[in-house]
């Protein structure tokens, strides 16, 4: 039986249902885990880790925060997908939606796809905004 997270990671090409279905398995595995900012975005990273793990993607992730490298990056044979984290100030969908793109244009402001402008396969941008055990996905092909 192939993990459900597997599924989801090979769906990326359906950049809409992916971000929908990654963001509902996500919010149902994670713990409450309060206020704080920073322990939710490390226990989302965790939690991350973990499913990356078990898809055995290669991937590289930036748990100290370095300057010009993404929270996560995922190379497949595939595609490759750089991943942003954001800690909402809410809940709430429409302020979810907004930290998600936040984080989408961070991966462009700072350029985090530029190593990977030259390969072949398809890069995806993938915005994940979280709030407790809520979580939106925003998930783009980069052009």
């Amino acid at each position: 039986m192939v993990p459900p997270i597997i599924k989801i990671m090979n769906n990326i090409d359906d950049t809409e249902q992916f971000s929908e279905q990654f963001a509902d398995f996500i919010s149902k595995g994670i713990p409450y885990c309060g206020e704080d900012k920073e322990r939710t975005k490390s226990l989302y990273m965790i939690f991350f880790l973990s499913l990356v793990l078990v898809t055995g993607y290669r991937h590289e992730i930036n748990f100290k925060e370095e300057p010009g490298k993404p929270d996560v990056l995922i190379k497949t044979p595939w595609y490759d997908a750089i991943i942003e984290f954001k800690v909402s100030d809410s809940e709430i969908d429409e302020v979810l939606q907004k930290t998600a793109e936040e984080a989408l244009r961070q991966i462009d402001d700072r350029r985090y796809w530029h190593e990977l402008i030259t390969s072949p396969i398809p890069l995806y941008k993938i915005g994940i905004a979280c709030h407790g055990k809520k979580c939106r996905v925003k998930t783009v092909l980069h052009e």
